[in-house]
């Protein structure tokens, strides 16, 4: 399977699950989430940024860590060794989506908090009925903790390979050394 390829497989899982949970919002979760209180979906909300900053600090941690050496691999600078560094261009491009997803949830969690603040202002009332609202706010809270579970899983997975990695090649280099010292 070609990079390309498994892009367009990870493309239409993302469709399905977004078309599946357009369809099960609209189907099953719309009237449960009109009955909700403005404040249970704040406290969802609150939750959602108080884990886009735990994923900041994490990823710009993991950045700093392994950013200038894959940036290095990506120019080609061939005066470094790179053979077993533990960098891996696959999991800075995985930081980086983790990175778009959660600012992404960050956004739109700021956007739907400021929503559900006017949510009762008469002017939006007279437009939308305040249930509907709040069920439309519900449920883009609810689709973002999906958004923001899948950044911790790649997140989580990225770290794994990462010390896998190092681990490896700290094995490497201490098999090399042994070598070195026998044959001598």
């Amino acid at each position: 399977m070609t990079r390309s390829t498994f892009s367009w497989w990870r493309l239409l899982v993302w469709l399905l699950i977004v078309g599946g949970y357009i369809f099960a919002s609209k189907t099953y979760l719309f009237e449960f989430a009109s009955t909700l209180k403005v404040e249970v979906i704040k406290a969802q909300i609150g939750i959602l940024v108080n884990v886009s900053a735990i994923l900041f600090g994490v990823i710009g941690a993991w950045l700093a860590l392994i950013y200038p050496t894959a940036l290095q691999k990506i120019q080609g600078n061939d005066s470094v060794e790179l053979a077993y560094s533990g960098v891996d261009l696959d999991i800075l491009k995985s930081l980086v989506i983790v990175l778009l997803f959660s600012t992404t949830s960050l956004v739109l969690s700021m956007l739907t908090d400021l929503l559900l603040t006017f949510s009762s202002h008469p002017l939006i009332v007279t437009l939308i009925e305040q249930k509907h609202t709040i069920a439309a706010c519900a449920i883009v809270v609810w689709f973002l903790f999906i958004i923001q579970i899948s950044a911790v899983t790649s997140l989580l997975l990225s770290s794994f390979k990462l010390v896998y990695d190092l681990f490896v090649s700290k094995a490497f280099s201490d098999l090399e050394n042994l070598l070195k010292r026998k044959s001598k």
